[in-house]
């Protein structure tokens, strides 16, 4: 079983989730997107368990604790194969256009659709999901999918960025919809939601399902 801690972070209130298996300890970071002082005092109480970050895309608002993060823990840092190079230049990641203090750092894994990570007990599966961005990534777990930018409550995300693209996000829709119902999403930004409810209401998701 996980247990989820959820705290908004940065002026984009972007939601960095703290993931720990329960029978061991053992900690996910996902999207350190800024420091706050909640999600400081957490960490730090959590330092020597955190085994990895993991992050849904490489934006800015989602990026900008990773490398002071990585220092502080020897967590290794996973992102999607195709955002990789957004960890380390502020023209991709978006930092110059809309700033934000981006401190670049290496991921030392690069995921691919249909990899897995072990933390703790909990198995962890990658779904690729570009569309916001190309290495768009969702993490499934437990019942659970963190699901970044990709998809909100009622919405989701932009693709007038570099690396969007309305047809694979549409792709990514509706690749989503195939998950259980009952499947709770952690959105980047926002409200949780679960996959049911999204089908039922979200006009993106029932569009993507109707035209692709």
């Amino acid at each position: 079983m996980l247990k989820i801690e959820i705290y908004p972070v940065g002026e984009l209130a972007a939601n960095c989730c703290i993931i720990t298996d329960e029978d061991t300890g053992e900690v996910a970071v996902i999207d350190p997107g800024d420091k706050s002082l909640e999600l400081e005092r957490a960490v730090n109480a959590l330092k020597t368990q955190i085994k990895y970050i993991l992050l849904t895309h490489g934006h800015y608002d989602h990026i900008g604790f990773v490398s002071e993060l990585k220092k502080s823990t020897g967590a290794k840092v996973a992102i999607g194969k195709n955002d990789g190079e957004m960890l380390k230049e502020r023209s991709l990641n978006l930092a110059n256009d809309f700033g934000g203090d981006i401190s670049p750092v290496s991921a030392d894994i690069l995921l691919s659709d249909g990899d897995t990570l072990t933390l703790g007990s909990t198995e962890i599966k990658i779904i690729s999901l570009p569309g916001h961005t190309k290495g768009g990534t969702g993490y499934l777990a437990d019942g659970r999918l963190f699901c970044g930018d990709t998809l909100f409550k009622g919405s989701m995300g932009r693709t007038d960025f570099p690396g969007g693209d309305e047809n694979e996000i549409m792709q990514s829709l509706k690749r989503l919809a195939a998950l259980p119902d009952d499947t709770a999403v952690y959105c980047g930004h926002g409200p949780n939601t679960t996959i049911g409810e999204e089908k039922a209401h979200n006009p993106c998701m029932i569009y993507a399902l109707e035209r692709f």
